[in-house]
């Protein structure tokens, strides 16, 4: 995944650009709420920043933005792009003082680490006492879908195509993948909260044609992240539960917990 990360396509960066101007385009009530609770004058802080297209909303809000990720080359782009803001890499974000910032944001990152505990730690310790820390990315363990990171069966087709191609050995490999990760996911289902399964083989290694979350090795979901913040002293604000009747769509696929962080 390192390797990956070193030197990330084209498309991925035009995937998430395109993602994120589906977030314009439609409301999205997780992270609207999220907004709606920024202050002008506040600092912010976001950890896997990638292109930055939360920034304008936050320069919109008067909110001072700091954005970290792991690509040198996308954190100058950023810099160019927007001279308002300031970009630091992983490096650098993990030598800044604790209790720094008003607010923390992990915006659809989690499921892209592979150690999610170190995630939150990072942002809840740059994160001042009485701050608000957000998390909202996919809800792969209570869902109806599985996360498309998963690699099934020998080679990265669909099971359709493996059919059609008279693929036997492939196929059976892929139903047999099939039902170990959902089984698996039951497993975490019904394992305390906390486990945060990770997923060995993503997609992206498999060198799949590029879709949005094929780098996905984390299966996040909401009992998990609510019960880290819980475990850790932070007072939960709002979930997703809370979202749920008035917007099934959204909370199918995503999670959302904002939590304040202890005063001390």
């Amino acid at each position: 995944m390192r390797k990956f990360y070193e030197d990330i396509p084209l498309e991925y960066y035009i995937s998430t650009k395109r993602i994120s101007e589906s977030y314009s385009a439609t409301p999205n009530p997780l992270l609207d709420h999220f907004i709606s609770q920024l202050n002008s004058g506040k600092s912010l802080l976001e950890i896997g920043c990638g292109a930055a297209h939360f920034y304008e909303k936050t320069e919109a809000k008067g909110i001072i933005y700091t954005g970290a990720d792991y690509s040198k080359d996308q954190l100058a782009k950023n810099t160019e792009r927007f001279p308002g803001a300031t970009f630091l890499t992983l490096d650098q974000i993990k030598t800044v003082p604790s209790s720094t910032f008003d607010f923390g944001l992990s915006l659809y990152v989690l499921e892209h680490t592979t150690r999610p505990l170190e995630h939150l730690n990072l942002l809840s310790r740059l994160v001042k006492p009485g701050g608000l820390v957000a998390v909202i990315c996919p809800e792969f363990i209570q869902s109806e879908c599985l996360s498309p990171s998963v690699f099934f069966g020998f080679t990265p087709r669909r099971l359709r195509e493996k059919l059609q191609t008279l693929s036997f050995l492939d196929f059976l490999a892929h139903c047999c993948d099939l039902f170990r990760v959902r089984h698996q996911v039951k497993r975490i289902l019904n394992a305390p909260p906390g486990s945060f399964y990770i997923n060995l083989k993503p997609r992206v290694l498999y060198h799949s044609e590029w879709c949005s979350d094929q780098d996905a090795v984390c299966f996040t979901g909401l009992r998990d992240v609510r019960w880290w913040f819980e475990n850790n002293g932070f007072s939960i604000e709002k979930t997703s539960e809370e979202f749920r009747e008035s917007h099934p769509d959204t909370t199918k696929y995503s999670m959302y917990v904002l939590a304040r962080k202890p005063l001390s």
